[in-house]
């Protein structure tokens, strides 16, 4: 069973850098509703996850009116959020329909919040500089390096003070590494190849453990 696993795999990377590309994991998680039934109103239930205040805390220090969080799911970060920053306007994007649905319905009533489907390398319904904070929660693991620089540069387009990313991280791996099925990469590194006349980037041992968060895990704020 452990040499299947392994396999399935190495079969996946190479077709995630080769000629899928991103799009395998854009119809895993636009079809996540029917294959894991009950996922996107159980993230809901998450809201008092740990790492989640560290998350809160990194973007209220940026002393926002607007928020966008890119990959939100049914919208738990945007819960934590909503507590501490009431007056802020907040947008979550998410490939999954059905969690974008669920989000609305529990948000019902708040117009302050507003989320939407779409893709995270296409932002155009958001203008140059129209947030103050893009966010990202365990959501560029699943992005393949065919389009990670695309969709790191529409963050950077549209965030006017900076980003917050809860992700994976590690030195050295501009082109992605490949491990238990997410992306490692140098997202420091990257990120100051994009951003015009650099940025301000820190790093710290992200809030979420267990796994591979435990070595890669990195809550890295980048402002300019």
């Amino acid at each position: 069973m452990k040499s299947l696993k392994i396999l399935g795999r190495r079969i996946q990377e190479c077709l995630e850098r080769g000629p899928m590309g991103t799009r395998l994991q854009e119809w895993a998680w636009r079809s996540r509703h029917l294959y894991r039934r009950g996922w996107a109103r159980g993230y809901l239930e998450t809201i008092d996850h740990p790492h989640r205040a560290q998350i809160v805390e990194a973007v209220v220090a940026f002393q926002p009116d607007s928020v966008l969080e890119i990959g939100c799911a049914s919208g738990a970060n945007l819960a934590c959020l909503r507590q501490r920053l009431p007056n802020v306007q907040l947008h979550g994007l998410d490939i999954n329909s059905d969690a974008i649905r669920i989000g609305r319905a529990y948000f019902a009533g708040d117009r302050t919040v507003a989320m939407s489907v779409g893709h995270a390398d296409r932002l155009a319904a958001y203008a140059d500089h129209s947030q103050d904070v893009v966010l990202s929660d365990a959501v560029l693991m699943f992005v393949a390096p065919d389009r990670i620089h695309q969709v790191l540069a529409e963050m950077i387009r549209v965030a006017r003070k900076g980003l917050v990313l809860n992700e994976y991280h590690a030195a050295g791996e501009d082109r992605g590494h490949f491990d238990g099925g997410r992306w490692v990469y140098d997202l420091s590194g990257i990120l100051r190849q994009l951003v015009p006349g650099g940025a301000h980037i820190d790093t710290r041992v992200s809030a979420f453990t267990g796994g591979l968060w435990d070595r890669y895990g990195t809550l890295i704020t980048v402002r300019w």
